[in-house]
């Protein structure tokens, strides 16, 4: 089979939507009052309570760098700063969002901020955050069900995490293992790597000891592909979207990955491949009267003929694509 019967193939053995659907999704609240209150609950209590008490020293004409005051803005802080605890569903750090800021901003940088900076940051957003939702939220009475309605609301965020478990979970079974290092990459004729921090160096080692350019990193802010997977002496450097339906969102992440299979390299053992999991490859190919998905189509048939090492699949045909590879 040629890269274009695996295109074919996607389109006529389609992915099971139950296979990835969990509609109970991640519960961050309790579900009745027998539970003891998750960790979130107890952390966005406790800054419910600083940002109350903030509040009401500020009602009394406390100065910002009153010392009170100061102590209550390093613990809230230090609630923000703390580790798997997902404050970033609380109604505040949504707020951050109003501001043109976001709380992945401040995740990203407040170990680099000097301490006045720092806190000069958080006292600015609870000003605005003061002034412009806490009263709001006091006279409708806060409920943990916001956190669980963010958390609903992030769902989407997490489908690179689900589709990186699904891959594992088809490789595990054919005998991959997840190369630690470099050397197991070079020695294991079955293994893959994933694009975690680990994953990452032995990423840019690959490239740099293969010479292999990559060149759609420089144009994605340094992107790192979605895993790395070997088979015997062929490496596939794979992107994965895990999507349903149609829309705006969904369009640029498969203009995003028919992009990906453009790019080709001088050792014909490196394949870029494209793998759309998801019900939306059979919305790209059974709408024929939608002149998007009809480009989309033919943009994907011009990628894989003008680049015939390179793939276009679904799980089902990248499933099929291993395995042939494996023969």
């Amino acid at each position: 089979m040629n890269n274009l019967n695996y295109f074919e193939f996607s389109q006529s053995n389609k992915d099971s939507v139950e296979e990835f659907i969990n509609p109970e999704g991640i519960k961050v609240i309790n579900e009745n009052k027998s539970e003891e209150p998750t960790n979130l609950m107890n952390k966005a209590e406790k800054l419910n309570d600083y940002i109350t008490t903030y509040y009401t020293l500020k009602t009394m004409k406390k100065n910002s760098r009153d010392t009170t005051i100061i102590e209550i803005v390093d613990k809230i802080a230090k609630i923000l700063e703390a580790k798997k605890v997902n404050i970033n569903y609380h109604p505040f750090c949504a707020y951050f969002q109003v501001m043109r800021y976001s709380y992945a901003n401040y995740r990203g940088n407040y170990k680099s901020m000097e301490l006045e900076e720092k806190r000069d940051l958080i006292i600015y957003l609870l000003e605005a955050y003061l002034e412009n939702r806490y009263k709001m939220y006091q006279y409708h009475g806060y409920s943990h069900i916001a956190l669980q309605t963010m958390a609903d609301v992030s769902s989407s965020r997490r489908n690179a995490t689900i589709g990186i478990k699904m891959l594992k979970s088809m490789l595990t079974p054919l005998g991959f293992i997840n190369a630690e290092d470099y050397e197991t990459l070079q020695t294991n004729n079955l293994c893959y790597v994933e694009s975690d921090k680990k994953g990452k160096k032995i990423f840019k080692d690959f490239l740099k000891k293969n010479h292999i350019l990559f060149e759609f990193q420089t144009i994605r802010d340094n992107k790192y592909p979605d895993m790395l997977i070997k088979v015997k002496k062929h490496y596939f450097i794979l992107e994965h979207k895990l999507t349903n339906g149609g829309g705006g969102s969904q369009n640029a992440e498969i203009n995003e990955i028919i992009s990906f299979i453009t790019f080709n390299e001088e050792n014909t053992n490196i394949h870029y491949v494209s793998c759309l999991q998801g019900d939306f490859i059979n919305y790209l190919c059974e709408h024929p009267t939608s002149k998007k998905n009809i480009t989309q189509k033919e943009n994907i048939t011009k990628a894989l003929t003008s680049n015939p090492n390179n793939y276009f699949v679904n799980g089902k045909a990248l499933e099929k694509l291993i395995k042939d590879y494996m023969k």
